[in-house]
């Protein structure tokens, strides 16, 4: 999949879109936050063109990378969830839906905020889903967080909804009052 993403990319006809321009121009000057956006993209896309030069290939990339390594967690997940079958098939699933395919092609903030969140995800999941907490998953859940909201504000929704999904499990309901959650939602 990386392979044909990047091949496609390599020979893709489009120039920059009005945001990707957008961001370039913020990852000339690299700062700790724009005024309308978290500053992960024009992180990512500096690191990028001061690796490669800028260019439209080098610039949509990083894209490419975090919508290919997005997909671990979610074959990961559903691997340990309900088997190997259902991880590769839910990982061909999400790669491909034709939104996948977009934010991986072009670099956006849904591309670093959609890896995040996928490992966010996994973490919490293999954090708080037995049932006693798994502490060793705290760094990962509060890393992936931690990028997410780097990337894309929205990633906080990730917190009303781990308390949610505790809330509603009568078996995991215990682990609400674990300080262990709470280190990884303060």
């Amino acid at each position: 999949m990386f392979v044909l993403r990047v091949s496609y990319l390599a020979i893709c006809p489009l120039e920059l879109c009005p945001d990707e321009a957008y961001y370039w121009d913020w990852s000339r000057q690299l700062d700790w936050g724009y005024y309308s956006k978290p500053p992960m993209i024009a992180w990512l896309i500096g690191l990028a063109t001061r690796l490669g030069g800028p260019s439209e290939f080098v610039i949509r990339l990083p894209a490419t990378c975090l919508g290919t390594l997005g997909l671990w967690p979610v074959f990961t997940l559903g691997r340990g969830m309900f088997g190997a079958r259902v991880g590769f098939w839910a990982a061909a699933a999400v790669a491909a839906t034709p939104g996948l395919a977009a934010m991986s092609l072009l670099m956006t903030i849904d591309a670093p905020f959609l890896c995040a969140w996928a490992f966010a995800v996994w973490c919490v999941w293999e954090l708080l889903s037995g049932d006693d907490i798994n502490p060793r998953w705290l760094p990962g859940a509060i890393l992936a967080t931690g990028l997410g909201l780097l990337s894309k504000q929205t990633m906080v929704a990730i917190i009303p909804l781990t308390l949610l999904w505790l809330a509603t499990h009568r078996p995991l309901r215990q682990h609400l009052r674990s300080p262990v959650l709470w280190t990884w939602i303060i």
